[in-house]
């Protein structure tokens, strides 16, 4: 299944810059509405659960 990011670039790639200028512009609005939404809801993390999320994921992580 193609992500929206995947969609998106797909779509950028084949049309003029003028266009995909504006259809990335749409795709960050959507991205920042999508975030808003889970602000509100709930669904975030502090700093330390992010920087310990990367210490799992990627050895090494150090900040």
């Amino acid at each position: 299944m193609i992500n929206k990011k995947e969609q998106t670039l797909e779509i950028v790639n084949t049309v003029s810059n003028e266009i995909s200028d504006e259809l990335y512009a749409q795709y960050m609005k959507e991205m920042l509405r999508e975030s808003e939404e889970d602000i509100r809801n709930g669904n975030v993390m502090t700093i330390e659960e992010s920087i310990e999320r990367m210490k799992k994921k990627y050895e090494g992580f150090n900040i």
